[in-house]
């Protein structure tokens, strides 16, 4: 009589195609949802709070979307050329990111003609005076604007630095500038959102204004909301159109409601970027949080972003050129 082989061994060949052909639908439907949810991300931005999340991932979420897509056809036993090309462009994954974030070339030197501003969003929790004081030397800037980190603004090291001797406290901002300052007010503080106005009046030249804005972080509040809240704010309380607006918006490079605060308005990176764009978070800085918005018309400022050491975002130093003073001023 011929032999049978066991019912075990009938089982087991049997149970491990379906368990393979299982893994492989599943490999393919997890590749393709996060390469389709990080195109609906880009195509919907955060006009609403689901397409938001969408936003905020990054060219990087392609890698692991072809990489388990080669699975899925590897497991399907699909032909090695289609394999290799679904693994080859999970590659676009670190070049969408590079291309996104990085820009050739450093700063410039500095001239008189320019004005370097060092924008920190810092944090409540930094209170080091030393690394605050270490990041101003870094960037020897004209003027710096700090949001948060009040304890280490108001430290002995940085008592005398600028014009008027320590910080100026608007809200969470702690400002220091070596500029004349005109004017620094507090224009409104509402539902986590601050908005301060700065005049500075630099010799020689025409004055130059500056909105400084926080937004909340909250990931489940609607972003679309606080922009227009931001822009009901903005118009019920500016009275002169500012030259730079800049500041913690907790929204990305993409963010149609980051453009909806102020219409027509331009964002400084990528256009006048250096270096590494990426602010947030500090030590794997792959979103761009920290914005400078620039006035219809204006020349755009060359913006560069550093690591300070510590806090959650990185700095950026922005080189704003002046403009000689008109005869009313």
């Amino acid at each position: 009589m011929p032999d049978h082989p066991p019912a075990s061994s009938l089982t087991n060949d049997t149970v491990r195609p379906l368990a393979l052909r299982v893994l492989a639908i599943v490999s393919l439907i997890t590749g393709g949802v996060l390469l389709v949810a990080w195109i609906a991300g880009r195509v919907l931005s955060d006009r609403w709070i689901w397409s938001q999340w969408l936003l905020w991932l990054p060219p990087l979420t392609v890698v692991p979307g072809f990489l388990l897509l080669a699975v899925g056809a590897r497991l399907l036993h699909r032909r090695k050329r289609v394999v290799l090309i679904l693994c080859g462009a999970a590659i676009l994954g670190p070049i969408g990111e590079f291309v996104h974030l990085w820009r050739p070339g450093v700063l410039p030197e500095m001239t008189p003609s320019h004005l370097r501003l060092l924008h920190w969003t810092a944090g409540p929790q930094m209170r080091s005076t030393v690394v605050l004081a270490k990041a101003i030397d870094h960037a020897k800037p004209d003027v710096v604007v700090v949001l948060g980190a009040r304890r280490a603004a108001a430290g002995e090291a940085l008592a005398n630095w600028g014009i008027v001797p320590g910080p100026l406290a608007r809200g969470e901002f702690m400002i220091f500038s070596r500029i004349p300052v005109r004017s620094c007010r507090s224009l409104a503080r509402s539902e986590d959102i601050q908005l301060v106005l700065l005049r500075l009046a630099p010799e020689g030249r025409s004055p130059i204004t500056l909105l400084l804005l926080d937004l909340p972080s909250d990931p489940w509040r609607s972003r679309w909301a606080v922009a227009a809240v931001t822009r009901h704010l903005t118009s019920l309380t500016l009275d002169v159109a500012p030259d730079l607006v800049l500041g913690d918006f907790n929204m990305t490079q993409e963010s149609r409601a980051m453009r909806s605060i102020l219409p027509g308005w331009r964002t400084a990176w990528p256009t006048g970027g250096r270096g590494w764009g990426g602010t947030w978070p500090r030590r794997l800085p792959l979103w761009r949080i920290d914005h400078v918005l620039v006035h219809p018309g204006g020349e755009m400022p060359i913006v560069a972003t550093f690591d300070p050491g510590e806090g959650r975002h990185r700095a950026q130093i922005i080189d704003m050129p002046l403009q000689p003073a008109s005869p009313q001023n």
